[in-house]
C-alpha cells in the first residue's frame, strides 16, 4: 500500500496565494492512503481507486474522468467541481455526497437517479 497521508501538493506563490500541482494518471491507486491530502484542481484521470483511503482528502476541481471507483467511500472527501465523466462510480449515493459543480455524462446521471427510484427517459 502506498501512503500519501498528509502529503502536500500545494505550492506557495506568495503569502496569500497557493496552488496545487499533481499529475497522477493511468495508475492503480487501489488501497493507497490519501487521508488528509489536498489534490485540488489536479490531473488524476483514468486511475483505479479500489478501496482507496481518502478520509479528509480534498479533490475539488480535479479531473477524475475515466476513473474506476469500486468499494470507495465517496462521503469521506470533497469532490465538488470534479470532472467524473466516463468514470465507473461504484456505490456513489447522490443523497449523501455534495456534487456541486461535478461534471457527469447523461448516462451516469440516469444511472445515479435510477438507484434512488427515478427513471430517466431518453
Amino acid at each position: 500500500m502506498t501512503d500519501f497521508r498528509g502529503a502536500s501538493f500545494m505550492n506557495r506563490v506568495s503569502a496569500n496565494i497557493q496552488f496545487c500541482s499533481a499529475y497522477i494518471t493511468k495508475s492503480n491507486l487501489s488501497y493507497t492512503n490519501f487521508a488528509d491530502v489536498i489534490l485540488e484542481k489536479c490531473e488524476l484521470w483514468e486511475n483505479r481507486w479500489h478501496e482507496t483511503h481518502i478520509l479528509g482528502a480534498r479533490f475539488s476541481g480535479s479531473d477524475l474522468s475515466g476513473g474506476e471507483f469500486i468499494s470507495f467511500d465517496w462521503n469521506a472527501a470533497d469532490f465538488t467541481y470534479c470532472d467524473l465523466t466516463n468514470s465507473i462510480l461504484g456505490e456513489l449515493d447522490i443523497r449523501k455526497v455534495d456534487l456541486k459543480g461535478v461534471k457527469l455524462e447523461s448516462y451516469q446521471v440516469a444511472e445515479l437517479l435510477e438507484r434512488i427510484g427515478i427513471v430517466v427517459m431518453d
